[in-house]
């Protein structure tokens, strides 16, 4: 058995859930628990974790994403907790190839498949760096899009780091860039994986303008002190603004055709 909690932040996932444990099951190595903090669930969440052996915190209301995840951090009592989206799952090696880079200090995080429609579209590779400075320049330069390449679903953090960093409960999406920059902030290493070690399902989202602008003004600071100036940062902002909510169907599928997404095989 591995010193691993594996944390399951859950709302109304009903046709997910039991696939994305199943896939913890899978491993082949032991994980500690399985927590599943239900966020608020209208149908089976609930029911659905306890039957399979997962301990289930549930949240008074839907409070979030991040108030679920903090919630996790605060219940799982592993050494190390690997977070799971509700509707991705784990390749089979995954915990036992990263179990291998893992330390008491560093983050690691692997590469991913992308899927759509229950089927797997290709590979996504995080950016090659060598030094924790070139990490954070790719960290910097992928948040000025609001964006990240470290896919939540992939990472295992060491759990000391939490007394460090906390993820905010007042965001209802993105949450995870605004746990990585304060990782980024606090000096604390990120080690990446070279291999596809989950298969996350790609999920168009529409923004809700109030949830926007609460992100941008936790985001902005954060930059700030990441040395990036602030026009930068509201020129950012602006941009961003304009692909949220100016968002054509024509400029969203030339988007997508851009990805150059590419059959590969789910092994």
């Amino acid at each position: 058995m591995s010193d691993i909690s594996v944390a399951i932040p859950a709302y109304n996932a009903e046709p997910y859930l039991a696939k994305a444990i199943e896939s913890v099951r899978n491993q082949k190595i032991m994980v500690k628990e399985i927590v599943v903090v239900d966020d608020g669930s209208k149908d089976a969440t609930e029911q659905i974790a306890k039957d399979l052996g997962a301990k289930v915190f549930k949240n008074p209301a839907n409070m979030g994403i991040g108030y679920s995840r903090q919630k996790a951090t605060e219940n799982c009592s592993g050494d190390y907790v690997a977070f799971l989206s509700v509707d991705d799952s784990f390749h089979k090696d995954f915990l036992e190839t990263a179990q291998d880079y893992l330390d008491e200090k560093s983050i690691v995080f692997t590469d991913y498949y992308r899927c759509a429609k229950g089927k797997v579209r290709d590979i996504f590779n995080a950016p090659p760096y060598t030094t924790q400075s070139e990490f954070r320049k790719l960290v910097i330069d992928w948040a000025l899009r609001k964006n990240m390449f470290t896919n939540f679903s992939t990472v295992i953090i060491p759990r000391r780091v939490f007394s460090e960093v906390s993820f905010d409960t007042e965001l209802r999406h993105s949450e995870d860039l605004i746990f990585l920059l304060d990782t980024v902030i606090k000096e604390i290493p990120w080690v990446h994986v070279q291999k596809p070690l989950c298969y996350y399902s790609f999920r168009s989202t529409r923004q809700n303008p109030t949830e926007w602008e609460l992100l941008w003004k936790k985001l902005i600071p954060r930059l700030t002190e990441l040395g990036v100036p602030t026009e930068t940062s509201l020129a950012a902002k602006e941009k961003n603004f304009k692909d949220c909510f100016n968002f054509s169907t024509i400029a969203k599928n030339k988007i997508l055709r851009s990805l150059g997404w590419k059959s590969a095989s789910r092994n």
